[in-house]
Formats: C-alpha cells, structure tokens, sequence
C-alpha cells in the first residue's frame, strides 16, 4: 500500500462544496472577491465536529482586510488518489493547535461566508438595475438558475419600461427589435435568455441543467440588452449635448 504524505495530498485537489479547487497559497476573499492571501489568525484552529473531522481557523484578507473563516472537512483522512490506495496518518482531536493549524493551513477547503457580489449600473432606470444586480449577485454565490430567471424578468421588465404592450415575452422582444431599441444579434440574445428562462420557469430541473458558464454568458447578454436599451441612446444625447454647448 503506497503512502501519501498529507501535506503533499493537500497541495493537489480538494472538494469545495461539490467544486474543485486547487490548494495555493493565495485564495478568492469571499468578500472582496479578489485573489488575495489569507492571514491565519493566531491561535484561533478549532474542531467543529470530531465526527466529520471538520476544522475551521479564523483569516484575515490581505486586499479588504475583512475576516473570514477557513475551513475543511475529513483532515487527516484519505482514501485513495488517482486510483491508488493511499494511507495518512489521522489527526487526533487532541493535537496541539499549531500542528492542527499547519494541516488546516495546507489544505482550506472552504471560505465563509459566501458575499455576494452584484453589478453596479450606470444610464439604467432603477427599477430595472436592481433586478439586474441582483442576478449578478445569484451567479456571485452558485445560484444559477436564479441567476437566469432574474435575467429572464429583466428583459420583460425591461420591454415594459418601454411601453411594449405585446403580450407574451417573444412577441415583446420582437417588437423591441422591429422598433430598433434592441440590434438584430441582441434580439437573437434575448430570446436565447428567454427560452433557458422558461425552462426554469417551468420547472423543467431534471432535463435541464444551468452551469456557471451559462449563467455567467446569460448574464453578459442580459447586460448586452440593457446597454442597447438605455446605456447607448443616454450616453449619445449626453454627448451631443457637450459638443451643441461648445459650439
């Protein structure tokens, strides 16, 4: 049976909440979001369940400075890597901190708690930029469909705004097309957002699944949408109001 050495398991891949991450040195602030080093708060390693092995430290962000908390489950504990049977050493709920505190350090599974992270706007009416955060704000913390329904409601809303009567969404984005508020490829983007929409809409879970990169794409689309509605037609009148003054 071969043997791994624990600090060398934990320099490879861990499980982050049904994720994979790379154990390193510097790590994403839950916060700020920024790749920045963790600072271990002195003597603050403490068990939280003996069962599960979980253990969890206080850190500080270098870039926010805001504290989170680090955390891993089963520490000391593998089974097999690659396919090759593997055995470390358990680490013993009695162990001495800085020991203890070294094993965590190595190897954080895990950084609480999750902050989410929105998008600001510019040129936008209110009530739709809040509803646009907000599904920046879902893909920030691994809720993607959530992300995609908020997307979904921002374009309807976002018709409405404009005085798009038609009922049903594809005739409202058509007609945002035909009254040129929207290009002919951001049409294309917006009925590609509706019809993920309407699967989670619809409840349609099992046959349908939303992964982070078609969250985030949906979301850039959405935002696309946004930009030809309001954001270009507010900055053109604002710079031709600059230029008529200095004339």
């Amino acid at each position: 049976m071969a043997t791994l050495d624990l600090a060398d398991f934990y320099r490879g891949v861990h499980r982050m909440y049904g994720r994979v991450m790379t154990a390193q040195a510097d790590h994403t602030c839950p916060h700020c979001k920024k790749i920045t080093h963790m600072v271990y708060v002195e003597d603050s390693v403490r068990w939280i369940d003996e069962r599960s092995r979980r253990v969890e430290a206080a850190f500080q962000c270098t870039a926010c400075h805001r504290f989170v908390i680090g955390g891993t489950t089963q520490i000391g504990v593998l089974d097999a890597v690659d396919g090759v049977q593997t055995s470390v050493s358990h680490a013993h709920p009695q162990m001495r901190r800085t020991e203890l505190a070294s094993l965590l350090r190595q190897g954080v599974q895990y950084w609480e708690p999750i902050a989410p992270v929105g998008m600001e706007y510019h040129d936008i009416l209110p009530e739709i930029a809040a509803p646009a955060d907000e599904a920046h704000r879902c893909l920030s913390i691994g809720a993607h469909r959530a992300a995609v329904l908020m997307a979904r409601a921002v374009i309807e809303a976002t018709a409405k705004s404009k005085d798009v009567t038609e009922r049903g969404l594809f005739a409202k984005i058509e007609a945002m097309g035909t009254s040129q508020l929207i290009r002919p490829q951001i049409v294309q983007a917006a009925h590609a957002i509706r019809l993920l929409g309407n699967d989670m809409a619809h409840g349609d879970f099992a046959t349908t699944a939303v992964t982070e990169q078609d969250a985030a794409d949906v979301l850039l689309l959405m935002d696309e949408v946004l930009n030809d509605v309001f954001a270009v037609t507010d900055r053109l009148k604002r710079l031709l109001a600059r230029h008529e003054t200095d004339k």
